[in-house]
């Protein structure tokens, strides 16, 4: 996997923010204008040029490792998901031997493993009733891609609902993550001014195109997406997201289910329409969805197998099944 050649495009950003931070320094990457990526990535970009003497076309290759870790972190989760829920494991190999699933980081190079295991790490411990480290794992989220903010509201909402532990117990846990967020931006704070601009603004309108390769809906409407500029169609679509998104909401929190899987089907709902609604997304943003989707349908129960259980359980004579 290593030794497999990324894209051209990510081949060349990565080496050069690998060059510059390992001339300049960490605390000062946000003074080059051209650096989008988010606290958490620098820092695993820091740790390769401590390694890479001479930051390389070839060696960059091997800022695959650190993502592939989390890439079978996002395996090991699911496994440990299935486990709790009482489902054969061997669904996770179909998420194992998935190429989509390993496109981002063989093919593309990129990081979007990282901030994906992230929010699944938040809601495994948000659905096992661990404030804290749920919400330090979001905190990770945020600082390796903002997009992992579209599961925020989702989050609370699950928070609140499982009724975690006292009001003192929980600004305690907010406190731990707040102070984790200081810690992650202030090496940069202190090195530049440019610190919360390059997260916030850069990142966000690096693309400006309607979409780029996404194949998402606005395929159907224009025959050229990447070349179209989204300014018109911005502000129409995130109110097409928020509605589908309070959709969602009123779908797992509102219409009462014994469903198992709910939390993981309302991240695969989210993340589907993020990937699919919006403008200027990438191709590789659909990470997320996959990971969500497999996960939701391997924990949720077909309706279609419920009602056949019903349909044998009314057949019997003692009403407990055949």
């Amino acid at each position: 996997m290593c030794f497999y050649p990324i894209a051209a495009t990510t081949n060349t950003f990565g080496l050069l923010w690998a060059q510059y931070i390992k001339e300049y320094g960490l605390t000062q990457a946000y003074n080059n204008p051209e650096i989008n990526y988010h606290p958490v990535i620098l820092f695993i970009i820091k740790g390769f040029t401590l390694f890479a003497d001479n930051p390389n076309y070839t060696n960059i290759n091997w800022l695959k490792i650190p993502t592939a870790v989390f890439d079978w972190g996002i395996i090991f989760i699911a496994l440990k998901l299935m486990q709790q829920h009482k489902v054969n494991q061997q669904w996770g190999l179909l998420l194992a031997f998935n190429p989509a699933f390993w496109y981002n980081t063989v093919i593309w190079g990129q990081f979007d493993s990282i901030w994906v295991f992230f929010v699944l790490l938040s809601f495994y411990f948000a659905e096992k009733k661990n404030f804290s480290w749920s919400t330090i794992a979001f905190v990770l989220a945020l600082n390796t891609k903002l997009f992992a903010l579209i599961f925020l509201p989702f989050l609370i909402l699950t928070w609140t609902k499982n009724r975690y532990s006292t009001i003192k117990q929980n600004v305690l846990y907010l406190s731990i993550a707040a102070a984790l967020q200081v810690l992650l931006i202030a090496p940069f704070l202190y090195a530049t001014r440019y610190t919360l601009y390059a997260i916030v603004q850069r990142s966000t309108e690096y693309y400006n195109s309607v979409s780029r390769n996404a194949y998402n809906i606005w395929y159907y409407f224009f025959d050229n997406p990447v070349a179209t500029n989204d300014g018109p169609y911005l502000i129409p679509t995130i109110i097409m997201f928020l509605l589908a998104y309070s959709a969602i909401l009123f779908y797992i929190f509102i219409k009462p289910s014994p469903l198992r899987g709910r939390v993981w089907e309302g991240a695969a709902l989210i993340s589907l329409i993020f990937f699919l609604f919006l403008t200027r997304m990438h191709e590789r943003y659909a990470h997320a969805a996959l990971v969500f989707s497999f996960i939701a349908f391997s924990l949720t129960p077909s309706p279609l197998s419920k009602r056949e259980g019903e349909q044998i359980k009314s057949l019997s004579p003692s009403g407990r099944g055949i």
